[in-house]
């Protein structure tokens, strides 16, 4: 059975946007980590062929999807104790992990617009959040 979280207000201490950098700096330094062994063939040969972008895009889209579908949330995240539910608590459905990754790079095209929302935001939502009816919790289980 699902744990369902109760509903927020603006009462529980939701993570700030400083830790959510760092959480979001974590999951860079993984993704260049991999990106490079994934460059270097330790995983095939496939990456090999591409550019540096391109390759870092692919590993980057594989690192987020494959975290949401397994974790609800990234490594660094959860290194930080955060996670990543629904606007009820629950967790995230596949179809909001999804619409999360469109708007993050919608929000992030504007020189990062979308991420400083969360800096006016009482429950500290990013445009992103806000567009796949997400938010970033503190992990308490």
């Amino acid at each position: 059975m699902e744990k369902k979280l109760p509903h927020f207000s603006i009462a529980p201490p939701f993570p700030s946007v400083g830790a959510r950098l760092v959480a979001f700096l974590i999951d860079l330094f993984i993704i260049i980590i991999l990106g490079q062994l994934f460059r270097q063939g330790y995983f095939g040969s496939f990456l090999r062929s591409l550019s540096i972008q391109i390759s870092l895009l692919v590993v980057s889209l594989f690192y987020v999807i494959s975290s949401y579908w397994m974790l609800s949330s990234t490594y660094g995240k959860i290194i930080l104790g955060m996670r990543i539910v629904d606007e009820t608590g629950r967790k995230m459905r596949p179809k909001q992990g999804l619409l999360r990754i469109l708007w993050i790079i919608i929000g992030a095209l504007p020189v990062f617009l979308g991420y400083f929302y969360a800096t006016i935001d009482p429950r500290r939502q990013s445009f992103h959040d806000k567009m796949a009816q997400t938010i970033v919790i503190f992990d308490e289980s």
